[in-house]
């Protein structure tokens, strides 16, 4: 998962409301990151 600058130490797997599959990631670095998971995108 490239976009955080530091480690992740939270993962969350679901769907969003239009059904789609994501990853929601959050880093070490003070962030949070939602991943498509049909594309790979964040």
């Amino acid at each position: 998962m490239k976009g955080h600058t530091r480690g992740i130490s939270a993962l969350a797997i679901g769907e969003r409301s239009d059904g789609t599959p994501v990853i929601v990631s959050g880093g070490e670095d003070g962030t949070v990151r939602m991943w498509n998971l049909d594309t790979g995108r964040p």
